[in-house]
């Protein structure tokens, strides 16, 4: 099983039929594993030299060179937004990239941001956290074998 399968296994009762947003998606592997349960797969980043080629491949996934500070999308655009691997690249943005998600977050849905990695580990545990508490917003910190995640409810 590949890691965005378990990825996929932790997100799953956020994405199965779901419009989904993937912030910060390097290369979009979660997005192309994600594609085979979700309704539709948006997956954006600042460069796309990384990207998958299967991106191209899949009929209900879409991506765009976007600023996750300053997206484009209309508010309420998404049922779930997913940061995956990527607390680390976007720390310095933090406060922003979760506003950013909240704002482009259907009511009733979820942000999520789930990492592997152990550096992104303590960004999510201290910065993530600290940030959604200065929000007054509720969340879950969730653990398995792989992975650290942070689950906000919409």
């Amino acid at each position: 099983m590949s890691i965005t399968e378990k990825a996929l296994d932790v997100l799953e009762d956020c994405v199965i039929d779901k419009d989904v947003l993937e912030v910060a998606c390097g290369s979009a592997d979660l997005s192309v594993t994600l594609s085979s349960v979700a309704r539709t797969v948006n997956c954006i980043d600042l460069v796309d030299f990384r990207l998958n080629p299967e991106v191209g491949k899949r009929l209900n996934v879409k991506f765009s060179l976007m600023d996750a500070a300053q997206m484009s999308f209309a508010d309420s655009s998404f049922d779930t937004v997913v940061i995956y691997n990527a607390a680390y690249h976007i720390k310095d943005k933090l406060d922003r990239i979760l506003s950013e998600c909240l704002r482009v977050a259907k009511q009733g849905g979820a942000v999520c941001v789930i990492s592997s990695f152990s550096i992104d580990k303590a960004i999510i545990e201290r910065d993530v956290a600290t940030s959604l508490n200065e929000l007054d917003v509720h969340y879950e910190l969730l653990y398995d074998k792989t992975f650290t995640c942070v689950k906000i409810s919409v």
